[in-house]
C-alpha cells in the first residue's frame, strides 16, 4: 500500500476528521504498528480530504497523487452496479492472469463507511472519476473486512 486516502462521505460524521487518531504522530504510531505486524517498512502516504467531491475532481487531489491513467480504480459497494457504467466484475476477475504474475497496473481501490456510499450519488461520483464497481461476494463485509479481502 502505497497511498492511504481518508476522505469523507455522507454518512461520515464531521466529528470524525476532529479525531486525535488522524493527528500525524498518532497516525504514523498506529500505521508503524500494522507495518510491523505485516513485516513491511514503507509507511504510506496518507492525505486526508473532508470533501469527496473536492478529491474525486477532475485535476483534483486524487487525480495529482494518482492519475487516472496510471491505476486501475475500483469500488467497492453492496448494489453498486446499478448505479454505475460497466455492471460490477468479480474480484477474481482482477486477478494476476498466473499465479507468481506481477499485476501490470497499480489498483486504487476505494472503501466505503461502514453505512456505505450514498446512493446514487456519491457512487455516480466515482464513477465519473474513473472507478469501475468491484464485488467481494454476496455478504456485506465491514469496511475493516472489506479493505482485507480486497487488498
Amino acid at each position: 500500500v502505497g497511498n492511504l486516502v481518508l476522505c469523507g462521505a455522507f454518512s461520515v460524521e464531521t466529528c470524525y476528521f476532529r479525531s486525535h487518531l488522524l493527528e500525524t504522530e498518532t497516525l504514523h504510531q498506529l500505521l508503524g504498528r500494522g507495518l510491523a505486524q505485516a513485516g513491511d517498512t514503507i509507511m504510506p502516504n496518507v492525505i486526508i480530504e473532508r470533501d469527496l467531491k473536492v478529491l474525486l475532481a477532475e485535476g483534483g487531489p486524487l487525480d495529482q497523487l494518482i492519475p487516472r491513467q496510471s491505476a486501475l480504480r475500483v469500488v467497492a459497494h453492496p448494489g453498486s452496479a446499478e448505479f454505475m457504467e460497466g455492471g460490477a466484475v468479480e474480484l477474481e476477475q482482477l486477478a494476476s492472469p498466473s499465479p507468481g504474475a506481477m499485476p501490470s497496473t497499480r489498483i486504487l481501490v476505494a472503501v466505503g463507511p461502514e453505512a456505505g456510499w450514498a446512493e446514487p450519488s456519491e457512487l455516480q461520483m466515482l464513477g465519473a472519476a474513473g472507478f469501475r464497481c468491484v464485488t467481494a461476494g454476496p455478504r456485506i463485509l465491514r469496511s475493516d473486512v472489506a479493505v482485507c479481502t480486497l487488498l
